[in-house]
């Protein structure tokens, strides 16, 4: 599993869960470990820790999605702010800050599906929540 570090857990979880429409399967006072439903792909497992985050993300997560703009939308709904947008020749992106600030970028799949970049034929939609 992926590891990510957060001061509340709660906020965070909620925020992971609905985002990339995984499920909290066990979790205690300082952690919460999501799964993918369909039990594919990677797990998250989220740890609450004391201190604020004071410099660049520990881990950082980029999430490949169907639609950009849609993913974008429904990331702001759930509380990320948007920071920066990128399109290059082989890719188009979004950064964006999750509600503790920690950033995290969405990555649009059909313009990959376009550009056809070297990581292009290592993904798998069919699981996407986004």
């Amino acid at each position: 599993p992926y590891t990510t570090l957060f001061r509340s857990l709660q906020v965070m979880t909620k925020f992971y869960e609905s985002l990339v429409g995984f499920v909290n399967v066990r979790s205690a006072h300082n952690y919460s470990y999501l799964v993918n439903p369909s039990n594919v792909g990677p797990h998250l497992f989220l740890q609450q820790v004391p201190e604020t985050r004071t410099e660049k993300n520990r881990l950082h997560l980029d999430i490949v999605v169907p639609s950009l703009p849609d993913a974008v939308r429904r990331a702001e709904t759930l509380g990320a702010v948007q920071v920066a947008e990128f399109r290059t020749h082989i890719t188009w992106f979004v950064v964006l800050s999750d509600p503790e600030g920690n950033q995290f970028c969405l990555v649009d799949a059909p313009y990959w599906d376009e550009t056809k970049p070297p990581y292009w034929e290592d993904r798998d939609r069919s699981t996407s929540a986004l």
